[in-house]
């Protein structure tokens, strides 16, 4: 039952999450894992949690540079678009 229920934990944190958080993201399952692999051992149990966030924002760094794009096409899936951007306002915001 122990045995059980640490292969399906262990599963769901090397498999799944990454893939799941790195869909939402537009980020690269291998990313997410190194990523949150190494915030984990930079910060310990809080570095999983802003492991996300500060992916990112780093992310969003490595655009606004052209020297970085090579970097930012790595670790994307897909590249953002002005009519993504525009799409995700809801219009009662814009008004």
């Amino acid at each position: 039952m122990i045995i059980g229920y640490i292969v399906l934990n262990q599963v769901a944190e090397v498999i799944l999450e990454p893939k799941i958080t790195g869909a939402r993201l537009s980020l690269k399952p291998w990313f997410v894992f190194l990523a949150m692999f190494v915030f984990a051992w930079l910060m310990g149990p809080a570095g999983v949690l802003l492991a996300g966030p500060l992916t990112v924002f780093t992310m969003i760094l490595f655009s606004m540079f052209d020297d970085a794009r090579w970097i930012l096409d790595l670790i994307v899936t897909e590249k953002p678009t002005a009519d993504a951007a525009e799409a995700t306002v809801p219009e009662e915001a814009v008004t």
